[in-house]
């Protein structure tokens, strides 16, 4: 598993070498206070989120969800959407996208 961050957010492969399939599997830690920014973003295919520990808030398409352990998002990430996590503990989950993106 490689590790990648970005803006507070750190995401290591679940499926390094599964390259030929259009599915991205993550594990992603967003630190607390971290965000995707303050304006929504879109691209094409479907995001599926299940949030492991921590709390996290994401908006898809201008709908708010608190999202707590146990908790799964799923959308079609061409819709308008954003996450941040209000906690002061790092929001870890398990994150599937396609086509591979990040």
């Amino acid at each position: 598993m490689s590790m990648r961050t970005r803006q507070g957010l750190g995401a290591s492969s679940m499926a390094a070498r599964a390259r030929s399939t259009p599915v991205r599997m993550m594990m992603l830690e967003v630190a607390p206070g971290a965000s995707s920014g303050g304006n929504p973003h879109t691209h094409g295919g479907e995001d599926v989120g299940l949030l492991l520990s921590g709390e996290l808030d994401y908006w898809v398409d201008g709908v708010h969800y608190r999202l707590q352990p146990g908790d799964c998002v799923s959308f079609d990430s061409s819709v308008s959407h954003r996450y941040s996590n209000p906690g002061n503990v790092p929001a870890v989950c398990v994150w599937t996208e396609t086509p591979r993106g990040f």
